[in-house]
Formats: C-alpha cells, sequence, structure tokens
C-alpha cells in the first residue's frame, strides 16, 4: 500500500470518525423541526408558494409548554413543529414583546426560523396561562390529599383556618392604585375639569355600588368620544342608559366593538354636559363606581369619581397586575356566561351588568377568589369545569420550575435558566441579551411580538 493511499484512508476515517462525533454531539442537544403545518405559517418574504394560514395563540403557548415540557409529558400532539430533547437544554428563554415598535430588520438576524400568528388584544395572558385537564386535576389533588394525611399525622390538634372574606372597603382602590391604574384626577391640565358631586360623603361597606360601562367612538380629533353610557345598581336593575352625541364630527364608530353607528347616532341630542348633570342626580355622595378598567370611563364621561372597585384589579388569572384578564373571559370563567359575542357589537348594558355579578361575587367569595396575585392555594378556582391557571404553576405541577420576568434587567436572565419574560418596551440591551443566549450550545430562545411574530433558534 502506498503513502498516498494510506493518507487517503486516513482522511476518510477521519471525516468518517468527525461525522459520528457530531451526531453523537447533536443528540445531547436541542432540535427544532419546522413541519408542514409551520411552513404555511412563514412570512410572506419567506414563503414556498404554499397557502398561507397562519398560527393561533393555541399553537402558540404549545412552543412555550413544549420548549419546558418532554413530548412523552405533553397533553397535545403539535402539528406545526417538532421539538426534541428539550430536557437537554441549558438555557431556554422565551420573550413577549408587547409593544408597537419592533426592529424586525435587527432581530431575524438572530433568529433560524421566523412564522407568523394571529395575535389579539389579551395574547399576554392567554400564552402565560393554561386551563387545567381534569386528568392533571385528579392527579393533583390526590398527591396533596396524600400530603396532607401524612402531615396531618405529625399535627396534634387541627387548626381552623378563618375564611377570607371581603368587604366593599377592601376592594376599593387607594389614591395611589388610581395613578397606577391611569385614572386622571381633576387638573387644569387635563380633561378632567370636575368630579361627579360637588361634595362627597364618607365612604362605608353600606355605600351603594353602581357598575358603570361606556362605548366610545373615534372623532374627528382622533380622541376617543363617549357614544354610550350604562349604568346598573346592586340588583343588575339598568338606572341609566343613553347614547350620547359628541361635540366632534364622528372619524370612525368602531362599530364591531362599540355597536354604535351612524343611524343611531345622527337622531340623538344627548351631550355629554347632559350626562354629568344626570350623574350628579343619580349618583349619591358616598356611591361606590364600578367597572372594568374603569379609568378610561371616567376619560370618556370626563369627570373623576374618588371611590371606585375595577374588576380588571380585583380579578387576576396571570399572577401580575401588569397582564390584565380581559371582561369576556372574567365572565366566561366565573359566571359561566357569555358577552360581547354578537356580530352587532358591544353593549354597555351587558358588560356593566357582567361587572357587577363580578364584584358581588367577589363579595361573596372572598380576597384571595380569582386573584393569583393574591391566591393562597385554596381559593383561586371557580366552579367552571376547566379552572385556568398561570402557565407557572402548570409547570410547577409538572416539576417544572420557570422564572416570570416583567420588565426585567439582564441580571435576572443571567441568573435564571429557564424563564418567561413581558417586556412593555423594546430597549437596544435586548439585543445583546438575546445574542448572548443564542450563542450558548445547548439553548431554546423564542420571541413573540405584539405584531403577530414569532422567533425560534434553537
Amino acid at each position: 500500500m502506498s503513502s498516498k493511499e494510506t493518507v487517503t484512508i486516513s482522511s476518510e476515517a477521519k471525516k468518517k470518525a468527525d461525522r459520528f462525533l457530531q451526531q453523537k454531539l447533536n443528540k445531547e442537544k436541542p432540535k427544532f423541526i419546522l413541519v408542514h403545518r409551520g411552513f404555511t405559517a412563514k412570512p410572506p418574504d419567506c414563503s414556498d408558494g404554499r397557502v398561507q394560514s397562519y398560527l393561533n395563540l393555541r399553537e402558540l403557548q404549545q412552543l412555550i409548554i413544549a420548549s419546558f415540557l418532554p413530548g412523552p409529558r405533553l397533553d397535545f400532539k403539535p402539528e406545526w413543529f417538532i421539538l426534541q430533547r428539550c430536557l437537554k437544554a441549558t438555557k431556554i428563554a422565551v420573550f413577549l414583546l408587547d409593544c408597537d415598535e419592533i426592529p424586525h430588520d435587527q432581530l431575524s438576524p438572530i433568529f433560524t426560523e421566523k412564522v407568523m400568528f394571529t395575535p389579539s388584544e389579551e395574547w399576554i395572558h392567554f400564552l402565560l396561562t393554561h386551563s387545567l385537564s381534569k386528568g392533571l386535576l385528579q392527579r393533583v389533588d390526590q398527591n396533596r390529599v396524600d400530603k396532607l394525611k401524612q402531615r396531618a399525622k405529625e399535627i396534634p390538634g387541627k387548626v381552623e383556618t378563618p375564611k377570607n372574606l371581603a368587604s366593599k372597603m377592601d376592594l376599593l382602590l387607594s389614591a395611589e392604585q388610581m395613578l397606577e391604574e391611569g385614572f386622571l384626577f381633576p387638573a387644569p391640565l387635563t380633561d378632567i375639569k370636575k368630579t361627579i358631586r360637588k361634595r362627597y360623603d364618607p365612604v362605608t361597606d353600606d355605600s351603594p355600588m353602581f357598575a358603570v360601562d361606556c362605548e366610545m367612538c373615534l372623532g374627528n380629533n382622533d380622541q376617543h368620544e363617549l357614544t354610550r353610557v350604562s349604568i346598573v345598581d346592586e340588583d343588575c336593575k339598568t338606572i341609566l342608559d343613553t347614547y350620547v352625541k359628541p361635540d366632534v364630527p364622528i372619524k370612525d364608530y368602531v362599530t364591531r366593538y362599540s355597536g354604535i353607528t351612524k343611524e343611531i347616532l345622527d337622531p340623538i341630542t344627548t351631550s355629554l354636559k347632559d350626562v354629568q348633570k344626570m350623574l350628579r342626580k343619580l349618583i349619591p355622595r358616598n356611591a361606590i363606581l364600578c367597572g372594568q378598567s374603569l379609568c378610561n370611563d371616567l376619560k370618556a364621561l370626563k369627570v373623576f369619581h374618588p371611590y371606585v372597585i375595577d374588576t380588571s384589579v380585583i380579578f387576576n388569572h396571570s399572577g401580575s397586575r401588569k397582564a390584565k384578564t380581559g371582561l369576556k373571559r372574567l365572565t366566561a370563567h366565573h359566571l359561566g356566561e357569555n358577552i360581547q359575542d354578537s356580530s352587532d357589537g358591544h353593549c354597555s348594558v351587558e358588560d356593566s351588568t357582567a361587572t357587577m355579578k363580578l364584584v358581588l361575587l367577589k363579595l361573596e367569595k372572598g380576597l384571595d377568589f380569582g386573584d393569583r396575585v393574591l391566591f393562597n392555594g385554596n381559593n383561586f378556582f371557580s366552579k367552571g369545569p376547566n379552572p385556568i391557571i398561570s402557565i407557572k404553576d402548570f409547570l410547577s405541577l409538572n416539576e417544572v420550575s420557570i422564572d416570570i420576568f416583567y420588565d426585567s434587567s439582564e441580571s435576572h436572565y443571567q441568573n435564571s435558566n429557564r424563564f418567561i419574560s413581558v417586556l412593555s418596551s423594546f430597549k437596544k440591551s435586548l439585543l445583546s441579551t438575546l445574542f448572548q443566549i443564542v450563542c450558548v450550545p445547548k439553548k431554546i430562545c423564542i420571541l413573540l411580538t405584539k405584531d403577530g411574530f414569532c422567533y425560534i433558534n434553537v
């Protein structure tokens, strides 16, 4: 055998050994594969001529869960991707970018895959919560029962746990909370020049409650103008329901949401000032106003009221005050009722009634009921067949621990190997953070944007 042949054989053997080593190394890393359904969700500039069909939020949530839970432990089979060996990942990072200005041209080079999904107003909430299946609920309950039995043997006596009931005063927003939630106080430089009543009496647990909901249309001044207001009392009886003619012409009736049309509004003569006078007569000096994101309704009415209860604050399914749960979802989950389903748009009487029912339910069930922030382990679930829990708790029940950050600093990302981060704005430092993460050999990095882009690098 010549020396040339020996060199050739040695070279081929080395290539074969290198391939074998590479295959072995690859099996120690997670692997992401896009399959047919996923290819149909590629952006127009990346599609290969297939009929496009963007992903829905449920499919996006499957990707997030599959990043932390291995395939055999999933209760679903993804149709748009295959994610193998997620447990091999030393870093799993999911970013939810909830802002309008996003530099896609700078993000694209960082990731290896890009697909599109159809976002919604509540996309953050949807992705951060998960319904608990009956099977898992039964399994978890049994495990807890077994542990409670074991601990009960070590306790000499029984300890009664007091019920954490709520009062009206407990549910009132403080002045600080009102500022955080965006309520406008009367001031010379704002549109809020007056309070509903010129003088107020002290608020107590005996104070009457009224639920308010307004519908708005877009005016020529590009401001949302009041076009309907409805108020119900604690018996869910309507005490006020009137259309309102704005002082400025309507640019967009937003009928899909407001339920208002030109035909409805044209003959109306009731003005905003007329409504403010009605409120002064209807609302007692010690009354409590209730609403879902009530600050928006009071802004539309251009008035201030000091005693308020906000269902977007006292109910929370996500575990963070920044991630709100919509009225439609709250009503369906806690009351078992469907609202905002009409093709004619929303109904403010329906919405204000649902709000009042939720407040009354909260008073009946207690402070921590329906509130993941205050949840003490006993009273979060409603009577619905499929309780909703945060995705962190869902993964925890599956023995996987993750962190959830809201507008956190880079140090949190460095100290956590499994996390979901919600960002309300884009900062340039995020790019360097992403570069650092994708340089990790065994990583899963996902970034979802408010405008419907899903970036993946595994």
